[in-house]
């Protein structure tokens, strides 16, 4: 037996009938029909290719899918998401926000949606975002620095002079500096560690690095902490920064910044890689370029928000204040 949607398509093909006619020998509404005509016209198939077509795949073609009647005012479960990394925040907060401003907006009549359908929405969005949400990062927490293994260099009088790129990020916000030091012995180190405090404006709680000698005398082991160079830890010291070497062998305990020495490798050594620096200071110029469009550009994941809106809206004013005198290193 042929459904309804069938013989209205036969219909609607015949020369000699109207959306009236139509209308009255189906009992459906006229402007139904003007709908199913105009997707009909739409689709461009012939009556042989629509006779091919399944019942299921007619009534999609011709009726369209089914709109649901909305229930309830939808949350925005993407700023949700965003509001969930400040501190303090409660899914239970956020639900009794969304319940208040549904109740006050009063749109279409539509009120807030239950406590259970909330919590099920947002745990279920939150597995389709990408990982940035797999960490629970705080602002401010930490800072991870570590050094490049590729390194740039720059030309001396026609000579290359290679470098070493040290990377610092913060993982709350992914917000990234890089600067091109002349070795990793501890001033140029100590520089570099420096340089990155004051490109963010601040200085975060504590401070992870690998075990290169300038930082880290002794490496952990086991239950043994790590030994601090002593330089290295008064420069920490002064700015009230708190040290927390990496295991060894353990690159998850400063896997942003390893994604971040990747970041930078592209966007400075891989897309400049056929400019050519005759100082020093003329590649950190350009490599300050290459961060800013890193930091400006729009995350995929992150609701298409920049490593540096995320740092001004949820990070910034958690750093602590520079002091009031840069550090300076000095040998005696």
């Amino acid at each position: 037996m042929k459904s309804m949607t069938r013989r209205v398509v036969e219909l609607l093909l015949c020369p000699t009938e109207t959306n009236a006619s139509i209308s009255r020998k189906v009992g459906k509404h006229r402007d139904t029909i003007r709908n199913m005509k105009t997707n009909l016209g739409l689709s461009g198939l012939s009556k042989s290719e629509l006779d091919d077509l399944g019942d299921a795949a007619l009534e999609k073609l011709v009726v369209g899918a089914k709109r649901q009647k909305q229930r309830f005012v939808e949350p925005d479960l993407n700023a949700i998401l965003m509001e969930l990394r400040r501190p303090g925040v409660t899914v239970e907060l956020l639900y009794d926000e969304y319940r208040a401003e549904a109740a006050q907006s009063g749109a279409n009549e539509l009120g807030p949606m239950g406590k259970t359908s909330f919590y099920t929405r947002l745990r279920e969005h939150k597995k389709q975002r990408e990982p940035e949400f797999r960490h629970d990062h705080l602002p401010a927490e930490r800072m991870q620095f570590d050094f490049s293994g590729k390194r740039p260099s720059y030309f001396n009088k026609n000579e290359p002079v290679v470098v070493e790129l040290a990377v610092s990020v913060l993982p709350f916000s992914v917000m990234t500096f890089a600067i091109a030091i002349r070795s990793q012995r501890l001033s140029d180190s100590i520089e570099g560690v420096i340089r990155a405090f004051e490109y963010f404006g601040g200085t975060p709680n504590g401070i992870v690095v690998d075990n290169f000698k300038a930082a880290v005398s002794t490496p952990r082991r086991g239950d043994q902490p790590a030994i601090m160079n002593t330089n290295f830890l008064a420069m920490l010291d002064h700015y009230g920064v708190f040290p927390d070497p990496a295991r060894s062998l353990h690159p998850r305990d400063k896997g942003m910044v390893e994604n971040g020495v990747k970041q930078i490798q592209n966007v400075f050594l891989g897309k400049r890689r056929n400019q050519h620096y005759s100082s020093l200071d003329e590649l950190n110029a350009e490599l300050l370029v290459a961060i800013n469009e890193l930091n400006d550009r729009p995350m995929k994941g992150h609701n298409g928000l920049s490593r540096r809106q995320i740092f001004n809206q949820l990070e910034r004013q958690n750093l602590r204040p520079l002091p009031a005198s840069r550090y300076e290193y000095g040998d005696w």
